[in-house]
């Protein structure tokens, strides 16, 4: 309860709570009267006050009113057949169905849930919806009545592999089987405490989603799986700041290794594209992904090091130990709804078996940290974004392109990409507040942003790192009046090109660094074919120098400004 409240007369207490058949005068006719359609009903109906405990007899009211009492946490005394009702659903399976008249409801204990006797239905038995009956006629139903017990559970376990669906679902050891039971249990109700959801296998099951509102936030994390330890015994640090003249991709080598990093895994399996957390030194807990062998003997491509806890780049040294992790997954696209207010995925791989079917679809409001997006260039399978408030990737790894449909903004707090980018960027705004780089060993990274759309450097870095025989050295792309702001602190460059232009502009379009009078060379540097095209004028770096360039004949700039 939020506020005090009388019953029957008696005042109870925000917090507090009141056994109502100690209440002088009052009899279980009294409380059974009110619960049908009187105060009792109404304060229940709104959340205003909750059942914790209830023994009185209610068997008699309809299958209508029995749903009410099931919705409310009332398992008890509603059964036509035992006061409690069944424990579980194997023992529902045992009642003998064949005297009851159809449509009568049960309570399974388990579940605190009801399920209707429908005697002429013949739908598939999946044991937790759709239920046998004793005589093999007709099947239990379950009603999906959340109840108010469900409400009050704010962490939850899911196992596919060791779970069952008629565990409670609160630690590790009663989990359940399936995203799907907890979706049931939540229901659509409102939570106003934090929930967090622990994933600790692989889940595949068809559009899992929650319905439930959060009005803080949920939390859906994943428990890592380490499959591989070693230490670092050499590394090449990145280097985003091109004011020396000087940009370098990241590096790290382990001599103890069995082979290069493809085929260093158990039995030789590879550890490319997997996630690595440092384990000691005063960069422990920083993480990074491994992208590519280098070519060198026991040498890897790595992404950007994040500490999760302070968002911030960390510099590994040689000697650090670090773990190399598998993430549990979602094997099928996985919905950010608008209601779930805010969403935070962490520690989470997320699949598409289908080519062009988004591994996660959002339409509500996420921060995704620390987590994969699995593909490849042809499946172009990456999240999908639609009109949230808010997303954020903190460090993720985005191995299949990643769409953003009129999204009011997309922060990136540190993330690479590899194999495809940022395919649509319309109408939204791409904000960079950690060092985010494109790795193209399969074409063009660039970042198309059309129909006044903007990317927002905010002190970080923007990089294109070409690998293999890949040389398009392109990063942005501004189309239809979109800008590109590059604040103090920040820069865009890309290594190992050779063709493609650094930032194109087209009529009307806009670059702009920070502060004004500084130099181009301090905040950008590409080894693409050439560096600007502004409203169809090529410019270089140095061309460019501390003035800029404005094409006086369709409105295309890139300046340096203090605004």
């Amino acid at each position: 309860m939020q506020k005090a409240v009388m019953l029957f007369g008696q005042k109870v207490e925000p917090g507090g709570s009141y056994d109502l058949m100690t209440i002088p005068y009052i009899s279980e006719s009294d409380i059974q009267h009110s619960l049908l359609k009187g105060t009792l009903r109404n304060k229940l109906s709104i959340g205003e006050i909750r059942v914790t405990d209830s023994n009185i007899n209610l068997v008699q009211y309809s299958p209508e009113f029995t749903t009410f009492l099931q919705s409310i946490g009332i398992t008890a005394g509603i059964s036509p057949v035992s006061a409690t009702g069944v424990a579980n659903i194997a023992a529902l399976s045992q009642l003998d169905d064949t005297v009851m008249s159809d449509g009568t409801t049960i309570s399974v204990v388990t579940l605190a849930d009801t399920f209707l006797l429908d005697k002429t239905n013949t739908q598939s038995i999946d044991g937790i919806i759709i239920v046998v009956t004793n005589s093999g006629t007709g099947r239990w139903v379950r009603c999906k009545h959340h109840s108010a017990r469900w409400g009050e559970q704010y962490t939850w376990y899911i196992d596919a592999d060791n779970g069952d669906d008629e565990n409670k679902g609160d630690t590790a050891l009663t989990a359940l089987a399936t995203f799907a039971e907890c979706t049931r249990r939540m229901g659509t109700q409102v939570y106003y405490t934090a929930v967090t959801i622990n994933i600790l296998s692989d889940i595949n099951e068809k559009d899992p989603m929650l319905l439930a509102a959060f009005m803080g936030y949920v939390t859906i994390q994943g428990v890592e799986t380490t499959v591989a330890t070693g230490t670092i015994t050499d590394i090449v640090q990145w280097d985003h700041d091109p004011s020396d003249g000087y940009v370098a991709a990241g590096f790290i080598t382990d001599s103890a290794l069995s082979g290069d990093w493809s085929v260093a895994g158990s039995a030789g399996t590879s550890l490319i594209d997997k996630k690595i957390i440092l384990t000691d030194g005063v960069s422990a807990g920083a993480y990074a992904y491994i992208i590519e062998d280098s070519g060198s003997p026991k040498e890897a491509y790595v992404s950007p090091w994040v500490n999760e806890d302070t968002w911030t780049e960390k510099q590994p040294s040689p000697g650090d130990a670090y773990k190399i992790v598998e993430l549990p997954a979602f094997l099928q696209r996985y919905q950010v709804r608008q209601q779930n207010y805010w969403t935070y995925l962490k520690k989470l791989r997320f699949v598409s078996p289908t080519q062009y079917l988004q591994s996660l679809e959002a339409n509500g409001n996420f921060i995704a940290m620390g987590c994969i997006f699995d593909g490849t260039y042809a499946s172009q399978n990456g999240p999908v974004l639609g009109r949230t408030r808010g997303t954020y990737f903190v460090n993720c790894f985005l191995k299949s392109g990643l769409s953003a449909w009129s999204a009011r903004s997309v922060i990136f707090v540190g993330s690479v990409f590899k194999n495809l980018g940022i395919t649509h960027l319309t109408h939204g705004r791409v904000i960079i507040q950690g060092p985010l780089v494109f790795f193209n060993n399969s074409g063009p990274m660039t970042i198309p942003a059309r129909e006044n759309s903007m990317v927002v450097l905010q002190g970080y870095s923007l990089g294109v790192v070409c690998l293999g025989a890949q040389t398009n050295g392109s990063v942005v792309k501004l189309r239809d009046t979109s800008s590109l702001v590059i604040k103090e602190g920040s820069s865009v460059y890309s290594i190992g090109g050779s063709a493609g232009i650094g930032v194109w502009v087209s009529s009307a379009g806009t670059v702009v660094w920070m502060p004004a009078g500084s130099n181009a060379n301090t905040v950008f540097s590409f080894e693409s074919a050439s560096d600007f095209k502004t409203g169809g004028t090529a410019k270089t770096i140095a061309e460019l120098n501390t003035a800029g360039f404005f094409n006086s004949s369709n409105g295309a700039r890139a300046v340096s400004t203090d605004d």
